[in-house]
């Protein structure tokens, strides 16, 4: 597995990614935690408000009819100690919604 600095990645690099037995995996939620304040305690609390803002969305769309299977993939960085810090509660969270964690 393979995650593209950035998620960049065009058609030849994915060909030879996968020539290699490689799959590159990338994310449709990004909580933009890369840019806030590491050192601020408010910053968790944003990072998992912005997962619940994820959630409202997806039931939103399914209310409506227009979405019946989400998968959430979350870009967080290890370089924030407010990330790290928050990552048991965002766990909790997203087992608290019924989503599954898989490989």
């Amino acid at each position: 597995v393979m995650r593209p600095p950035y998620g960049n990645i065009d058609v030849t690099t994915d060909a030879v990614l996968q020539a290699h037995g490689y799959t590159s995996v990338r994310w449709n939620a990004d909580r933009y935690d890369w840019n806030m304040p590491g050192d601020d305690p408010k910053t968790t609390q944003t990072i998992l408000e912005r997962v619940q803002q994820q959630f409202n969305f997806i039931a939103d769309q399914a209310a409506s009819g227009k979405v019946f299977n989400q998968s959430i993939l979350d870009l967080n960085h290890d370089f924030q100690d407010t990330t790290t810090s928050a990552v048991q509660d965002l766990i909790t969270l997203v087992k608290a919604r019924g989503y599954e964690f898989v490989t």
